[in-house]
């Protein structure tokens, strides 16, 4: 976890209080935004304990696995939002999809399975089959041109 700690959407009692009373008007917008644009994006598949194995079995996979309180996947989320609606409207073949690991022990387990060790981790994921981690630039450009160079 970061300075911030972790923590859900605003309203939810995992928020420690202590990251309220820290920065509260900053950290209210910041998980009220990331609340907003995970209900608003219809491309960007949300990856859960119950769903996990069945959505990825099939089809190719670009997932973000992340830790709700991590600063660095929470200045990620916009771009990964604009990957997964690009991805929609374009019609390609990979689907986005993000999956929080502090989501129970099952979650825990699967990104503990996938190597997940530190947030964001950005995974290629094709028929159930971990095939490779992306490690470069963030942006949906950087992303796009990667994907192309693994022709899926």
């Amino acid at each position: 976890a970061d300075a911030a700690g972790s923590g859900g959407c605003v309203g939810d009692s995992s928020v420690p209080p202590m990251v309220v009373y820290r920065w509260p008007l900053l950290w209210t917008f910041s998980i009220a935004a990331l609340c907003s644009w995970a209900r608003g994006n219809p491309g960007l598949v949300t990856l859960s304990a119950p769903n996990f194995d069945r959505r990825v079995a099939h089809g190719t996979w670009f997932v973000k696995f992340f830790e709700p309180g991590c600063l660095y996947c929470q200045r990620l989320a916009p771009v990964w939002a604009q990957l997964a609606n690009t991805a929609k409207d374009d019609k390609w073949s990979v689907l986005v999809a993000q999956a929080d690991c502090t989501e129970g022990f099952w979650m825990r387990l699967r990104c503990k399975k996938l190597g997940v060790a530190g947030f964001p981790t950005l995974l290629l994921i094709q028929d159930g089959q971990l095939q490779t981690r992306y490690m470069g630039a963030a942006s949906v450009l950087h992303f796009e041109h990667w994907l192309r160079s693994l022709n899926v």
